[in-house]
């Protein structure tokens, strides 16, 4: 399962502007549009589109308990 997912991964460098372009294939395959939204996720950084994050988020079934009780005695680098 790995091996699928991370044989799309791609380097990246920052544009003048600080941009990352996003390989076409990969936008599509997400269904990014426009507006993206970043999230971190431990040690990741996850790309979404927007619209797909707000469904998302809205539809979390987790309470802000369950969360915590979930990251517990986790540690986390800095």
């Amino acid at each position: 399962m790995s091996r699928m997912f991370f044989s799309m991964a791609f380097e990246a460098a920052l544009d003048r502007q600080g941009r990352v372009l996003i390989p076409a294939k990969l936008a599509r395959y997400a269904g990014l549009s426009r507006d993206v939204t970043l999230t971190g996720v431990d040690d990741r950084l996850e790309v979404w589109d927007t619209a797909e994050w707000e469904r998302y988020v809205s539809g979390a079934d987790d309470s802000f308990a369950e969360i915590v009780e979930e990251f517990a005695g986790r540690e986390f680098g800095v």
